[in-house]
């Protein structure tokens, strides 16, 4: 299977591409499964995992930046290896709060909290 863009069903709605300024720092919500590219040109992702997820990064920024990821749904999640993320508390039942912060290449932070 290919991967998805998880900004796809939004871009297709708009008629716009990722590129235009008007959709940087924006809310994306998608269903997602099998291999994901996490868009950064976003800021805010509602996801919702239908089956297993492998995230892989895009558009990463020239710049630091931080998003933020509420995700949801009761299968294996496999973040970016650079994020060093630990998803030991995942509980796909509820909505979780993932928040990435992007450093420079290679160097990122990440945390992951349970919402209920």
């Amino acid at each position: 299977m290919g991967k998805k863009y998880i900004s796809d069903e939004f871009v297709t709605e708009t008629g716009w591409s990722s590129s235009n300024a008007a959709l940087v720092d924006s809310l994306t919500t998608s269903n997602i499964s099998g291999a994901t590219n996490l868009d950064w040109d976003f800021t805010v992702h509602k996801l919702t995992a239908t089956a297993a997820v492998t995230f892989s990064d895009i558009n990463l920024p020239t710049h630091p930046k931080t998003i933020t990821i509420y995700l949801t749904g009761e299968f294996a999640i496999t973040a970016v290896t650079a994020w060093d993320l630990d998803l030991t508390d995942y509980d796909g039942s509820v909505w979780n709060r993932i928040t990435i912060d992007y450093v420079e290449s290679g160097f990122y932070s990440a945390d992951l909290k349970v919402l209920s």
